[in-house]
This record gives structure tokens, sequence and C-alpha cells, in this order.
């Protein structure tokens, strides 16, 4: 829950409660959208669950050249511990200021924003207790696909009071291609032992066989709703009596969580997918992901203490998904 005022001096649009902390494109751009079922390894890492507790502010030029987002979250995950502004065993509260800047350099006016260019950067410094068994200070994922434990993950770091997180971004489209890309590193900073920096990074491509195209919203340097030409109709004429539209995919990510005596794993992902859109409120995805991790210490997910160690897998995913 959130609540929000417009037109403020400065401030532009302020909002406090839950909300998404402004750490890149892939993070911000909504699920509904998303060419591929799940998002890449780093940005799932970097930002778990993505929503926190917290005052934003958000803003945008005349123009709709220049967009922006900065603010103070607490770094608890609500939806994991149900506890709003937690403190930790030694009353440490876990906070963190975020940004991100955005600048739509292109937009094709004439074709009313088939083709488009986009850059931003973002960061974010937290500080953490170093001495608490809920220490924020802890980065993990998913295999890009739902599984029921993380597969990378550095556990929570003993005696880490800080870190930073700096991200690049990009995108291009051009009519029914849309290529994307980001780069995430964070540096750990730990108080009886040498800082730590995990990185991570992806590039995506998509492509409408149907000819359609991936909106871009200025207002706030996102992704937007693609609309099928013609959306599915059982009783449909034409050349194509079935109509939607036909979308299809590749991204390759990497994620680097081992650094000194931490062995989160090193990931290497590449996902191919196909979705079929009903209409714009309602498709199909159907993804195959072949991924190597290395140098993991992790076993089942959560414990962080085993013999590092590699191994490779193939995932076939399948989702459904109506929104409303």
């Amino acid at each position: 829950a959130y609540i929000g005022i417009n037109g403020l001096p400065i401030l532009n649009t302020l909002i406090l409660g839950q909300q998404k902390r402004p750490y890149g494109l892939s993070t911000l751009a909504s699920s509904r959208y998303n060419a591929l079922i799940e998002r890449p390894l780093g940005v799932e890492a970097f930002n778990e669950d993505a929503r926190r507790i917290g005052i934003q502010s958000y803003g945008v030029s005349n123009d709709r050249v220049y967009n922006w987002r900065y603010g103070a979250f607490m770094s608890e995950n609500v939806q994991n511990s149900g506890k709003i502004f937690a403190t930790t065993e030694n009353g440490v509260y876990q906070a963190e200021f975020a940004g991100r800047f955005a600048k739509t350099f292109w937009y094709d006016e004439q074709s009313d924003g088939r083709n488009y260019g986009h850059w931003g950067v973002s960061g974010s410094v937290a500080n953490t207790d170093p001495n608490a068994a809920n220490n924020q200070a802890r980065f993990r994922t998913r295999p890009e696909s739902r599984t029921s434990s993380r597969w990378l993950n550095t556990g929570r770091i003993a005696g880490a009071d800080r870190y930073a997180l700096w991200g690049i971004e990009g995108a291009l489209n051009f009519g029914p291609l849309n290529i994307q890309s980001e780069y995430q590193v964070v540096q750990v900073h730990r108080l009886a032992d040498p800082s730590v920096v995990f990185q991570a990074g992806h590039i995506q491509a998509s492509y409408w066989l149907s000819g359609e195209h991936t909106p871009w919203n200025r207002d706030t340097g996102t992704i937007g709703r693609t609309l099928p030409f013609d959306p599915f109709s059982p009783d449909a004429q034409g050349d194509d009596p079935r109509g939607g539209a036909w979308q299809v995919a590749i991204r390759y990510s990497y994620a680097d969580f081992t650094d000194d005596d931490i062995f989160g794993g090193v990931g290497n992902s590449l996902s191919i997918g196909l979705n079929y859109w009903w209409s714009s409120r309602s498709r199909i995805q159907i993804n195959y992901m072949k991924g190597r991790i290395s140098d993991s210490s992790v076993v089942a997910g959560e414990n962080t203490s085993g013999t590092p160690r590699n191994g490779s897998y193939g995932i076939l995913g399948v989702r459904y998904m109506v929104d409303f």
C-alpha cells in the first residue's frame, strides 16, 4: 500500500509506502510486459522482490527527455518478514538511499514511438548491521525460473556494515526489434575482512513476428504494454482468422557472486522464448533456459558453507498470464 501527492514544487510526485526501489530498467519494468518469464540473474539478486517501504520522489522534464526518481527506503523485505520497520536485535534500522536518472535520447514522433533510444544510471548506498542475524547484506537469486530455492546465494555476509550499488542501462527499439542491456556492480564493506565485489549484467533482444512494437513510456523511462494489431477472436476474418500477436526473445545473463571467502557462485544463463499474445492482457510464454554455475558453495539454496563446485542445468518453463 502507498499514498502519494502530485504537483509538488521540486519534489514533483512524492509517494510514501511500499514501492519499487529505482535499481534500473529491468526492475522497474512491469512483469506484465516482459518478453521472458523471469527477470535476469543480477536484477533479482540485487533487488530481491523489488519493493520496500520508503518515500520516493518522481520527476520528468517538460520535454519528456529526462526522468528521475530518488528516495530513502528500509532494507527489510516486508513480504517475507511481515515487519514494516524492523530493527535488528541491536536496535539498528537498516536503511538505504537510492536513485535513478534516465534519458530518452531518441523518440520518433512520426512513427508514434516505434523507434527510440534510452540510457540510464542508478545507484544505492545502504547501511547494514554487521553483528545482526538478519543483516541485509545478502544477494541471492533463482536460475531465471521459479525454483523453490535460490541457486546463487552469498548468504548473509558477516561483518558487513554497508554496501553500494551502481548500475548502467540502455535500450534501443527499431520497429518490432527491441534491444536492452544492463550492468550492475555491488561493493560490500566489511569491518574485519576485505571488501567484496559482486557484479552482474545481461543483454536481451526481442522481436514481434506479427509487426507490433514494444512501447516506451517517456515519463517513467520504462517499457509499456503492447497492443496486438488483431487481438484473438474465434470468429475473426481475414488472412489470419486466429488473430493475436507473436513474439520471440533471447537473453544472455551473467552474475558473479564469488569473491574472496564468499562463494555465492558464478552464473551464466542463456534463455530463449516464444510468446503468443491473445490480447494486450493475456498471453502464453514458453522459455528454455540453459545455464552453468561455478565456484558455488550453496547447498539446498540456503546453506552457503559447502565445498565450492560446478554444475550445469536446462529448464523448460511455460506460463499463461492474464492481468486485469
